[in-house]
């Protein structure tokens, strides 16, 4: 961070501030950079050091790893057009989810699926990068998260990239959750959302359950589709810059940043909780697993309406 700021800086990679900014001055967006400089050399230590039958998987992260830091960085520095991070995004979904497929002989269909997941979810992880903290905090709750199933399933790739997502997003905080020093800028919400999301994709691939892996995924996934939602039934241009989500109100409202940034980690952190009860293998534990997940999401979004109620 100390060596990418200053360059940064000087070149003029700046978030100037836009419609869906909570900030008000320019601000240095280069951490991403650092951060994908990092995740690559944790993972390529161990691609040489031998990760033996899980080379696949990690192959498969460090692509989607790499290719969407790029894509962000590119988005950065010289812009992309909606169209071609959208084709960007789903060919980036496409390269991880056909690599993992033919790794662990997923069928063509779920292959679809998961390429459309990654897309979406690098688009969600960046929709969310709005307040200081917010991002790194989804990092280490995930990271925590996926880090706590593979010592439960005792596989230890996922142990290692839970950790080392939880590590490099961790390293970022001091950066930003206060001071808001430095943005992740595309590079690093992009990068973000495609680590999160290969690194589901290849657990479900390997047989977890659907609700133990994304149940911390899913206020971000919520907020997200809520909001779309809304913009879309109102006749608003959805895919334009705005300050609709749930957690940009709450923030507009007064709520400081860093405790904005703690409700989202902490409402993953009780989703992904309940989530882990599909960990029992009974159909009632599945059933208050998803109702578990359910609630906390409507908790986070009503949530909103009362802070909204006492600012009026």
């Amino acid at each position: 961070m100390a060596v990418v700021e200053p360059l940064f800086r000087h070149w003029g990679v700046l978030d100037v501030p836009s419609a869906r900014s909570l900030h008000s001055t320019p601000v240095v967006r280069g951490a991403g950079v650092a951060l994908l400089v990092g995740a690559l050399c944790g993972l390529g230590i161990v691609l040489a050091a031998g990760a033996g039958e899980f080379d696949g998987i990690y192959g498969g992260i460090a692509i989607v790893a790499l290719l969407s830091g790029a894509l962000g960085f590119f988005e950065d520095t010289a812009g992309i057009s909606i169209l071609g991070r959208v084709l960007g995004q789903l060919l980036i979904g496409a390269v991880g989810a056909a690599g993992l497929s033919a790794y662990t002989g997923t069928s063509w269909p779920w292959t679809v699926i998961a390429a459309i997941f990654v897309a979406g979810y690098i688009n969600v992880a960046n929709f969310m990068d709005g307040v200081n903290g917010i991002s790194g905090l989804h990092g280490v709750v995930v990271g925590g998260v996926f880090a706590f199933l593979g010592v439960w399933f005792g596989l230890g790739w996922l142990l290692f990239a839970g950790l080392l997502l939880a590590g490099v997003f961790g390293a970022f905080l001091p950066w930003n959750i206060n001071s808001g020093r430095m943005f992740l800028g595309d590079a690093g919400s992009y990068l973000l959302g495609g680590v999160v999301s290969i690194i589901a994709v290849a657990a479900m691939m390997t047989g977890l359950p659907p609700l133990a892996v994304l149940g911390p995924l899913s206020i971000y996934l919520a907020d997200t589709a809520s909001t779309l939602t809304r913009r879309i039934a109102r006749g608003e241009k959805w895919y334009e810059s705005h300050r609709g989500h749930a957690y940009q109100r709450m923030a507009d409202a007064g709520v400081d940043h860093a405790k904005v940034a703690a409700i989202v980690a902490v409402a993953s952190a009780l989703a992904a909780t309940f989530g882990c009860l599909s960990l029992i293998p009974s159909w009632e534990a599945a059933c208050g697993a998803g109702a578990g997940i359910v609630a906390i999401v409507a908790g986070y979004l009503l949530l909103l309406t009362r802070v909204e109620s006492l600012r009026q």
